[in-house]
């Protein structure tokens, strides 16, 4: 039986098969002492497996909180699109480019927050970054209600499985390059 089929089992079920198994398996001649012993391993070892899951799962829990607190704080607006264009994630920085909550751009068609000149040119390049499995570019102009429009650089790649698309607002068309950072008193190259 493939062994994966087991974590799909609740625990009622997987006693239910074990105890099945037991009764349709032919009786073995066991010293009681050593059944003892061979039961006390099997505890100890499954106790282990229990302790090294409960460290697995705060080690995720810790590593997901680590990511989301990264996506959300990062200066640099990210989206996740899926394959039809509507955001399914924004950090903060994502909704200060529209000057509204991340919250307010979710389930929204990304295509709608472009100009309407540069769609076509939009759905090309982001049917590129599903099909290629590569970064893609991607000039847009994002027109803002009550202010000016901003001309963009977009980068785009899709995720391994191709569900998903992470789209990066890189930089303004023209603006000036931003000094490089200063670490230890040294400019970085």
């Amino acid at each position: 039986m493939n062994p994966t089929a087991f974590t799909a089992l609740s625990p009622d079920e997987l006693h239910q098969r074990a105890e099945e198994r037991l009764r349709t398996s032919p009786p073995k001649v066991i010293d009681p002492a050593r059944q003892l012993h061979e039961l006390q391993v099997h505890q100890i070892a499954l106790e282990m497996q229990t302790d090294a899951l409960r460290a697995a799962c705060v080690e995720l829990e810790v590593s997901g909180r680590r990511y989301a607190e990264l996506f959300d704080h990062t200066p640099t607006p990210y989206f996740t699109l899926a394959r039809d264009g509507v955001i399914r994630a924004v950090n903060l920085a994502g909704g200060g480019l529209f000057g509204v909550a991340p919250s307010l751009l979710l389930m929204r068609r990304f295509v709608m927050l472009i100009a309407m000149a540069e769609r076509p040119a939009f759905h090309r390049f982001l049917d590129q970054a599903f099909a290629g499995g590569q970064r893609e570019h991607c000039e847009a102009t994002l027109p803002r209600e009550g202010a000016a429009p901003r001309s963009v650089h977009l980068e785009a790649v899709a995720d391994a499985n191709g569900e998903e698309c992470r789209i990066g607002v890189l930089a303004e068309r023209g603006a000036a390059p931003r000094p490089a950072p200063v670490l230890a008193g040294r400019a970085q190259p």
